[in-house]
């Protein structure tokens, strides 16, 4: 169950040395960035623009032949996603 009211006294007391993200339950791009693995990034790419993301950062080769880019949601959170010929999912459990 998601709480009605925020204590900012907890938010504005963690220390500025803390790397937790805000728990303010607002939509954004901080905190933990994961990417979601996929066979061809430039085609999410272009599926999720079709479906109203707005493009974060375009595709880009990060070396070795990987791919990443992302997109922000119509919420305004931040959606990534890894192209990796190097994955080989028969290997994971």
């Amino acid at each position: 169950m998601r709480p009605t009211s925020i204590n900012r006294s907890t938010s504005a007391s963690r220390s500025a040395a803390s790397n937790s993200p805000d728990t303010d339950g607002k939509a954004g791009r901080d905190g933990p960035q994961p990417l979601w693995g996929v066979a061809d990034a430039t085609a999410t790419k272009a599926h999720l623009l079709a479906l109203g993301a707005e493009l974060l950062e375009d595709v880009h080769d990060v070396g070795d032949g990987i791919k990443v880019g992302a997109v922000l949601d119509p919420f305004g959170n931040r959606l990534g996603f890894i192209e990796n010929p190097h994955f080989d999912r028969t290997k994971v459990r």
